[in-house]
């Protein structure tokens, strides 16, 4: 199970958690770590490297429970032929 973070209120998904002292993130590393973990972001904090997927915002309308039955059923004024 991979952890949820959140930053500047936005969500992420941590791919992979390095201690930044493991790791040389010279220029083109990080586009090297997205590819090789399949992630979209890389951050530098609390002398960590993390390796995420931000969760993209969905929009949504609610849809509130009406009590009028919306679909009435068709009938007929025909009787069964027999």
């Amino acid at each position: 199970m991979h952890d949820i973070i959140t930053v500047q209120d936005k969500l992420f998904i941590v791919r992979r958690k390095f201690k930044e002292s493991n790791i040389n993130l010279e220029k083109g590393k990080v586009s090297t770590l997205k590819k090789l973990y399949q992630c979209d972001t890389v951050f530098k904090a609390q002398d960590y490297v993390w390796v995420c997927n931000e969760i993209p915002e969905i929009e949504y309308e609610e849809i509130k429970k009406s009590t009028e039955n919306p679909i009435t059923p068709k009938t007929t004024e025909e009787s069964p032929k027999s």
